[in-house]
């Protein structure tokens, strides 16, 4: 199968990425942890001591997005690396549900139409785990990445668009654009949206099958250039890499650039 990967920086040059393999992982812990105000989340911690990157990675609920049997390969690796992951239920998903609310993407549905942002308390508890872990000197206030699969790509969009801390997202198979979806049939004008202007400073990787109906391939390259065109000369630093796949699918392609790509970030930025 091809693979063709570009780098759209803001002066819109395109050039190709070699492959580079990820380590071999042993399962790792996922510990359900909570904040004194009572905020939960799910936590991997890796070896290191203190102050290590961290990662808020979003798939699902709490528990499945950093289950490595489930949609946390990328976290259960990097913590075998030494860095600190975190994730909450995406809105509608575990914690979050609602009585007499429809589940999961139906529920955003349900949100939106009674225009209610979807993503605005998410993002708030986020930020109060953040304080947490900088605050008690846990991880890097410099090394702070966020990650999601599909929709909770979508979450990992708009966390680092609202909180500028996060200084690069890994977006696979992401969902960029709500109105791609099914479940928003209808919709011109969803309550939230992914700003590009408030993520022109971010480093951005987006991985996504060469044509994806689900989420729309086409979507995630148009928010890739806007982000770009938003951006002074030299600013952005946006990688999409495509791979002809079968549909709505994270390829384990996918998940291992996440890795390295994530690893090379940290070392630059710990070299400036």
């Amino acid at each position: 199968m091809r693979r063709r990967t570009f780098l759209i920086s803001s002066a819109a040059a395109l050039s190709a990425s070699a492959k580079s393999s990820v380590a071999s992982t042993s399962p790792v812990q996922v510990e359900p942890e909570s904040l004194d105000d009572g905020t939960r989340y799910a936590a991997l911690r890796g070896s290191r001591a203190a102050r290590s990157p961290v990662l808020f990675h979003f798939a699902t609920t709490d528990l499945q997005s950093l289950d490595a049997k489930s949609f946390g390969a990328l976290p259960a690796d990097l913590s075998e690396r030494g860095w600190t992951c975190i994730s909450v239920d995406v809105p509608c998903h575990g914690g979050d549900a609602r009585p007499n609310e429809p589940p999961e993407l139906l529920g955003w549905r349900y949100r939106n139409d009674r225009g209610e942002s979807i993503t605005e308390a998410f993002i708030e508890k986020c930020s109060r785990i953040l304080d947490y872990l900088i605050s008690s000197m846990q991880v890097d206030p410099d090394l702070v990445f966020c990650s999601g699969i599909s929709r909770g790509a979508f979450c990992a969009f708009r966390l680092a668009a609202t909180d500028s801390r996060f200084a690069g997202i890994a977006a696979l198979a992401p969902v960029s654009d709500l109105t791609a979806l099914a479940e928003f049939e209808g919709v011109s004008e969803p309550v939230d949206k992914v700003d590009p202007e408030s993520l022109k400073a971010r480093r951005i990787l987006v991985a996504i099958a060469l044509t994806d109906p689900r989420v729309s391939t086409d979507k995630s390259i148009s928010l890739a250039r806007s982000i770009a065109a938003s951006a002074k000369p030299n600013e952005a630093q946006i990688e999409i890499e495509l791979k002809e796949v079968a549909g709505h699918v994270v390829d384990p392609a996918f998940v291992d650039r996440a890795s390295t790509w994530l690893q090379d970030s940290v070392t630059s930025l710990s070299n400036h």
